[in-house]
């Protein structure tokens, strides 16, 4: 007589379960790292692109591309390139809006406007890029060298 053993193949209930529970708790003890990782990347961004932006009409203006001042504003989450003396007076066909995420905020910077020829700003402004736990700052000095710290 042959005695045949049966296999089983497959997942008890107790280890299902146990899969389960190791991973909803991996998944929430990454969550808030995840989290923190977003919200760096967003300030990241935001920096680097205003600190692009300001850069960019800096060099038009010493190009005097369109015969013209460029400069710079911020408005409700976004980050304006625009021709002209003022962001009041500009030309809107040459806009260029860059959205910024709405957990980053963005503090002393309303506008910079470069003086055509000469890149030289009206203002040197110190602006914060901020969002939970991350912070980057940008600076322009009298001579516009923009800096990202």
């Amino acid at each position: 007589m042959r005695l045949v053993l049966g296999l089983n193949k497959g997942f008890t209930l107790i280890e299902l379960l146990l899969v389960i529970a190791i991973m909803g708790i991996v998944f929430s003890s990454a969550t808030p790292f995840y989290s923190r990782f977003l919200h760096q990347n967003s300030v990241s961004v935001a920096a680097f692109s205003l600190s692009s932006y300001l850069r960019r009409a800096q060099f038009n203006a010493m190009m005097s591309i369109n015969n013209s001042s460029w400069g710079v504003a911020y408005q409700s989450s976004k980050i304006i390139l625009f021709q002209g003396a003022s962001y009041a007076s500009r030309n809107p066909a040459f806009d260029e809006v860059f959205a910024v995420s709405p957990s980053v905020n963005i503090s002393g910077l309303t506008e910079v406007v470069f003086q055509r020829k000469t890149g030289l700003p009206q203002t040197t402004p110190t602006i914060t890029i901020s969002s939970i736990g991350t912070t980057k700052v940008i600076t322009i000095n009298s001579q516009g060298v923009v800096e990202l710290q």
